[in-house]
């Protein structure tokens, strides 16, 4: 009869171990799943901004004729939406009838 006790404590100790087991490994899953959302969601974002910014640059060329100087004309004039809490905005004009470099970059 003590031998039988000692199978069953023995057994639902490797059930509650394994239990263990897979709630961890799915916990795990689970916080990697919303890790890789969260990064394809600011490399999305971040490519929504800098379409955003090259829309807005090539709107004032065709308008006034010439790329802005600094991104700020296109915030105070074209109604330029930058997200600077989560991303850098790298914005180089060259020449006033050259499209400026932009690059986004995620924090």
């Amino acid at each position: 009869m003590k031998l039988i006790k000692e199978n069953k404590s023995a057994s639902m100790l490797r059930t509650l171990i394994t239990a263990l087991i897979i709630l961890i490994a799915v916990f795990l899953i689970v916080i990697t799943a919303i890790g890789s959302v969260q990064s394809s969601r600011k490399a999305e974002n971040a490519e929504i901004i800098e379409t955003g910014v090259r829309r807005a640059a090539m709107e004032c060329y065709a308008n006034e004729g010439f790329f802005p100087e600094s991104i700020d004309y296109l915030i105070e004039n074209y109604h330029l939406y930058t997200d600077d809490e989560h991303c850098i905005i790298h914005y180089s004009a060259i020449s006033s009838n050259i499209m400026p470099e932009i690059k986004v970059i995620t924090k």
